[in-house]
């Protein structure tokens, strides 16, 4: 996904250096261009809000991790309390199903009345003082769950946009010396990765409504066609494989190993009673050091996909400003 971003926001700023000075007045055909983009381009700003969105539910999940972590962390050889367990269960049985990388059966969970793990409240903004400061900064932005409900979710919403774009777009010709025409090919070049780049990114980061973005076929007489078309197929793949496992959504390869700790910890603390062997507590201890190492990943990775990702969302937003300001001076 951070090459996927990379080689997005790369090719935006190559197509950048393409378009042409400000010309009196504009040809027909970048007329046309420049508006088509505009429109093209607000959808493309609102799947980057909604994945901004898929984010922040997996920046959530962190909360309950560290307090994984903080329950089931021994000190100076100190021993695991029944209440450590039974708190570390209940987290890790509240949070499996948010995930979506594996459905566990919720069977009794121990209550404990003097802790409470946080609570991700779907739809709130984040003005309370938990919520991550980074996320912030980012200008007309709402906070969208990935977690909302049947087809109005953010992921679902983000995959229309995806397939709207792709249905308007059409193919250019390829003249030689053709400038307006070459450029045209860019321009198609530039919507074709950007669908694919970020519908990778819908895929792969949970979301409670499956969200599927299907394959698109591509013209062959374009040469980053076959390749692209190649990558396109392994990551269907992928998804297949990962369906017949019951992985019905999600892709980041720390989430993979994090769910896999997770519900190996749920079956060293099945017992009734929570107590623990010296074969399962190092057993924990070991998970535990893992899902630190894994958490930690997580979060380098969460911050690189913001940055990365927000970075392409300004780069449109100053796009679109230079584009109106063509038009309203030279449209013919």
């Amino acid at each position: 996904m951070k090459q996927a971003l990379q080689v997005l926001v790369a090719t935006q700023n190559d197509l950048q250096l393409l378009v042409p000075s400000h010309r009196n007045p504009l040809s027909s055909a970048h007329v046309r261009m420049m508006e088509e983009f505009l429109d093209r381009s607000i959808k493309l700003l609102d799947v980057c809000r909604d994945i901004k969105g898929q984010v922040m539910d997996v920046e959530d999940f962190k909360g309950t991790l560290q307090a994984v972590i903080s329950c089931l962390s021994t000190k100076n050889g100190s021993h695991l309390h029944i209440a450590q367990v039974v708190r570390a269960r209940k987290a890790i049985t509240e949070l499996l199903p948010r995930m979506e990388a594996v459905r566990i059966e919720e069977g009794p969970v121990h209550q404990c009345r003097s802790f409470r793990f946080r609570q991700r409240d779907s739809g709130v903004g984040d003005s309370g003082p938990d919520a991550p400061h980074r996320w912030r900064s980012w200008h007309g932005s709402v906070r969208l769950s990935g977690h909302s409900s049947g087809s109005n979710s953010p992921a679902s919403q983000s995959s229309r946009h995806l397939q709207a774009i792709w249905s308007e777009l059409v193919v250019p010709r390829m003249a030689p010396g053709d400038i307006e025409e070459n450029l045209c090919a860019a321009v198609y070049a530039f919507n074709v990765l950007a669908i694919f780049v970020l519908g990778v990114l819908i895929v792969a980061l949970p979301s409670l409504n499956k969200t599927y973005v299907p394959p698109f076929v591509h013209p062959r007489t374009f040469l980053w066609a076959t390749p692209l078309s190649q990558l396109q197929a392994k990551f269907h793949e992928e998804l297949k494989r990962r369906s017949k496992k019951g992985i019905t959504n999600g892709g980041m390869w720390e989430l993979d190993q994090i769910a896999t700790i997770m519900q190996r910890l749920i079956e060293l603390t099945e017992d009734e009673d929570c107590t623990l062997g010296e074969k399962v507590k190092e057993e924990v201890k070991y998970l535990v050091k893992q899902l630190k190492q894994h958490v930690d990943e997580l979060d380098r990775d969460l911050a690189y996909l913001y940055t990365q990702l927000m970075d392409f969302y300004n780069r449109i937003i100053s796009s679109r400003m230079e584009v109106m300001d063509m038009l309203s001076k030279f449209k013919p």
